[in-house]
């Protein structure tokens, strides 16, 4: 099995997980769930199964051990994936966000951890707000 499809099988079973959990509506757990990630490809070039599994679940064994039981069916819930594409880690270099009336914004992950730069505010009635600070020049294509 390629590393490729190993990084495949990783995401996809912590995106079933995190949907079990929090449901297929928790943007920002997506988007830190992608952050995590993203920061192990580029600090270490690969990702570890189990340090994946305590990074994302911190807070939940019981989401730890559901991650665990997916991977066990590939026999990988001890492996170490590493892509050997530069293309592959990129995917995980921006936030590709689309909202429920159709705009779409790709955030790098660079500008995504800077909070002078980008703010998620979860607003009383539920609703999402995007605040995307201090631009000095915007471009439109």
């Amino acid at each position: 099995m390629s590393q490729k499809s190993r990084l495949d099988i990783v995401t996809k079973a912590v995106e079933q997980v995190n949907s079990k959990y929090y449901g297929s509506e928790a943007p920002e757990r997506k988007m830190e769930i992608k952050n995590v990630i993203c920061k192990e490809l580029e600090e270490k070039g690969s990702i570890q199964v189990e340090e994946i599994k305590e990074k994302v679940f911190s807070d939940s064994p019981e989401m730890q051990e559901d991650f665990e039981k997916k991977l066990e069916k590939y026999h990988m819930e001890k492996e170490v994936v590493q892509p050997k594409s530069e293309r592959t880690i990129k995917k995980f270099q921006k936030q590709h966000l689309t909202t429920d009336t159709g705009i779409e914004i790709t955030i790098p992950m660079e500008e995504y951890r800077n909070p002078d730069r980008v703010e998620f505010i979860t607003n009383a009635d539920g609703t999402i707000s995007v605040l995307i600070k201090n631009i000095g020049h915007l471009d439109s294509r």
